[in-house]
């Protein structure tokens, strides 16, 4: 459906419509999590981004799990991904589905499930779309372990064009081809160098564009383009509240 008027998104895609809307016509601006995300043991991307490289730096590379570790949920297309790994039968892969249900350790999920601080303890990490998009790519990328992205559906995030395949992430689109993928994720077991250098430019890819000051700094700047389209002067409503306490729904 083609609009008169830019819409601001968090995603688009090239492969189908945004429910839809013509991806042209979409503006891509910060996801919500760039300023806070509720899930378990993440909180403020400005704390995360300060944190976790420190986490990250402690675990020397020749100590981390050699295996593709991931866990999520079961949305969207992510079943024949996720069934090669719970079949258990490839000691390099640690694929789960986890469940947001009581478990023995924590009454809000399953045992399986994995703090972001913890998939840094892993030398390889996979990146499943959901639904959407997945905003946890740049939590991933903090690790400084090389991530496969597992992009079939090709929806984007505003700064997705500073990924680049075999340079600082490893992008796999071939959904249904099982032999390419375990071809990749054995290729990048045995390539100790590439992969940490891979992981490597990732992590810097993410302190270099994705810090708070260059995420409002691009918001900043695509609200100064969209104020050229005005014809009057905006004026602050007596309502408005912040950006983060409307995304999230609460104050941060």
């Amino acid at each position: 459906m083609k609009h008169n008027v830019p819409v601001f998104g968090f995603t688009k895609t090239r492969h189908k419509p945004t429910w839809g809307l013509d991806p042209d016509g979409i503006i891509l601006i910060p996801c919500f999590t760039f300023s806070i995300f509720t899930a378990p043991r993440i909180g403020k991307w400005r704390t995360i981004f300060e944190t976790l490289p420190k986490i990250a730096d402690k675990i020397k590379w020749e100590n981390r799990v050699k295996k593709v570790m991931w866990r999520g949920a079961r949305t969207g297309d992510r079943w024949w991904l996720t069934e090669i790994g719970e079949r258990k039968n490839d000691s390099s892969l640690d694929i789960q589905f986890i469940d947001w249900k009581s478990g023995k350790i924590n009454r809000h999920y399953s045992d399986n499930f994995k703090t972001v601080q913890q998939y840094c303890q892993y030398k390889y990490l996979l990146h499943q779309e959901g639904w959407s998009y997945s905003n946890r790519l740049k939590y991933l990328l903090l690790c400084g372990s090389p991530v496969i992205y597992a992009n079939f559906y090709e929806w984007e995030e505003y700064w997705y064009h500073l990924l680049k395949h075999d340079y600082n992430i490893l992008v796999f689109k071939d959904k249904g081809n099982e032999k390419l993928f375990k071809n990749l994720t054995h290729a990048i077991g045995y390539d100790d160098q590439k992969a940490k250098f891979i992981g490597t430019n990732g992590k810097a890819l993410v302190e270099k564009y994705l810090s708070e000051q260059a995420v409002l700094c691009y918001f900043r700047n695509v609200l100064i383009e969209y104020e050229k389209l005005f014809t009057y002067k905006p004026v602050k409503h007596p309502n408005a509240m912040k950006i983060d306490e409307f995304l999230v729904g609460y104050s941060s």
